[in-house]
């Protein structure tokens, strides 16, 4: 179970099934869901540079590197930027589950 990670119940018919506390209870209805292996993964996003000022943005493939030097104080900042996260990459994947009280 350590490997399988937090909320592994075991496999039936060949399904992973996972335990998962934050399902929707309308006090009529359970509303859960069920996925396979990847209908959800890993994304990155590129902030957009900023725009007027006197910082210089660079964007790289998936960072943005920011800098800015102040002259009369002798100091250069520079700054890396990325957004990443969990996503939805293939509906077809997912699918919804009503089961009544």
């Amino acid at each position: 179970i350590a490997i399988k990670g937090q909320g592994f119940a075991g496999s039936f018919l060949g399904v992973q099934v996972y335990k998962f506390s934050h399902v929707i209870d309308d006090a009529t209805d359970h509303n859960g869901g069920m996925w396979t292996p990847g209908a959800f993964g890993f994304k990155t996003m590129t902030p957009n540079a900023p725009r007027g000022g006197s910082a210089v943005a660079v964007r790289m493939d998936e960072l943005m590197v920011e800098y800015d030097r102040s002259p009369t104080r002798a100091v250069t900042t520079i700054a890396g930027n990325m957004w990443f996260g969990t996503s939805l990459l293939e509906q077809d994947r997912v699918v919804g589950l009503v089961t009544a009280n």
